[in-house]
């Protein structure tokens, strides 16, 4: 397991809450974000550190699953592309929409963002959903269906509250309860 995925395994929900939160700090609370490419670089910091921690349950969830569970190497090659989609919509929103309407050069948005959004919520979609699965099955030991793996699905789509109701089990289903332990002195 790289470092990158055991922080997010491993981190409580703290401190996962204070790197989601820190952009939107950052944009209210100091004057970064006034343009259109220091708001591109907030969100996309966020993106980071929500599809990161999402990314690292599913990944891990999938790799300790049994053989028989574990969703084929296609789909989870799908979840890497998904990842990178969301990143390239935010680059061409910036570039493509907010530094022309910035600069006076629209006076309205173009009906074809409404697709790139889609495209990008979509995909967001997709990441949700292949952790919450994994996840799920990973705890109940079979295949889940839907209302199985809800509760989980929901907290990782708002993952600002839901990251309270499922890092717990995240570290004690990866890193065991003796970790945690150690960890509260």
């Amino acid at each position: 397991m790289n470092r990158f995925i055991r922080f997010f395994i491993a981190s409580r929900a703290l401190p996962l809450f204070v790197l989601m939160v820190s952009p939107y700090a950052v944009f209210r609370f100091t004057p970064l974000g006034g343009t259109p490419v220091e708001w591109g670089f907030l969100v996309a910091y966020f993106l980071l550190v929500m599809l990161g921690w999402i990314y690292a349950i599913g990944i891990s969830a999938n790799s300790h699953l049994a053989p028989g569970l574990r969703l084929s190497a296609r789909l989870v090659m799908l979840v890497r592309f998904a990842l990178a989609v969301p990143f390239v919509c935010l680059a061409y929103f910036v570039a493509g929409v907010l530094n022309p309407l910035y600069a006076g050069e629209l006076s309205r948005l173009p009906g074809w963002l409404i697709y790139v959004n889609f495209t990008a919520l979509f995909s967001i979609f997709y990441c949700i959903w292949f952790a919450a699965r994994e996840f799920t099955a990973l705890r109940i030991g079979r295949n889940p269906g839907f209302i199985d793996y809800y509760p989980t699905f929901m907290a990782l789509w708002f993952c600002f509250v839901g990251v309270w109701f499922i890092q717990k089990s995240v570290v004690e289903q990866f890193c065991g309860t003796h970790e945690l332990s150690a960890r509260d002195g």
